[in-house]
């Protein structure tokens, strides 16, 4: 947990910025380790030889580079297949899915004051099913996702496109991601981030948070 001198310094910063861009899955979503709870299954029934799941070998990435991750060395319409049955099995069963903690009470704390945004790895029509069940009174002003960008984080394309497509400024912006992938492309991209640490791994040169509540007031 930050010290108080970091909180008031994470609510400074979020009181100035006009604009929170958040990412979905770990941030605003609890699907990390849903989608890990999916590929271990996947893994288990075609016996590859997989010692251990870290989260961190997922969060925030690409599937096809997360599978990779997990079972290094396969041929690839055995990764082919892997993308496409996660993929499945992740639409069949997404009401297994709910909001990250206090992520309800941030928002709406935040709904009336700030323009939100969302920007994402994940398929946008499938990041606003979900908004629009589990936060219906919130409003997101651009959601972008899969298919919006030519380059997905860690690159900085996605956000980017994102100070592009909603016409604003690095300067008045702040975001929230919970991984490695998500901060660099972020950071990369010029914007300030804070790092939502969910998963026991710190990064340097960035202000982290372990809960939300560290910063609604």
């Amino acid at each position: 947990m930050n010290n108080d001198g970091n909180r008031r310094d994470l609510i400074s910063a979020l009181e100035l910025a006009k604009n929170i861009i958040f990412d979905f899955d770990g941030v605003l979503a609890d699907s990390e380790f849903f989608q890990l709870k999916i590929w271990r299954e996947l893994i288990l029934e075609k016996k590859y030889a997989v010692s251990e799941f870290p989260i961190y070998a997922i969060a925030g990435i690409d599937d096809r580079i997360a599978i990779e991750n997990l079972v290094p060395g396969l041929e690839p319409p055995a990764y082919d297949y892997l993308v496409a049955e996660k993929q499945r099995r992740c639409r069949a069963r997404a009401q297994e899915v709910t909001p990250v903690d206090s992520a309800l009470e941030l928002l709406t704390f935040l709904n009336s004051s700030k323009r939100l945004y969302i920007c994402s790895n994940s398929r946008a029509v499938e990041i606003h099913q979900f908004v629009q069940y589990n936060f219906p009174a919130i409003k997101f002003n651009l959601i972008i996702g899969k298919g919006d960008f030519v380059r997905e984080k860690p690159d900085p394309a996605p956000y980017l496109k994102m100070l592009e497509s909603a016409k604003i400024s690095v300067a008045g912006s702040l975001v929230f991601e919970d991984s490695t992938a998500g901060v660099q492309s972020a950071q990369a991209a010029g914007l300030n981030v804070i790092y939502l640490n969910r998963y026991g791994i710190r990064l340097p040169n960035v202000n982290s948070i372990l809960s939300f509540r560290e910063i609604i007031r």
